[in-house]
């Protein structure tokens, strides 16, 4: 999980593509054991703060 934290910060500090941004945060959520409704409230949640 601790890689997965690094890789996430390596990409906001290198303002990486929002699409791999998405998919690292997805990926720590799922392995912290987040069901596909959770996360999809998360991506809302985030969707309102960006937009």
């Amino acid at each position: 999980m601790d890689s997965l934290f690094q890789q996430l910060q390596e990409s906001l500090l290198t303002h990486a593509r929002p699409v791999q941004i998405a998919f690292h945060i997805f990926e720590i959520l799922s392995n912290a054991g987040y069901d596909d409704e959770l996360i999809a409230e998360v991506s809302s949640a985030l969707t309102d703060i960006v937009a």
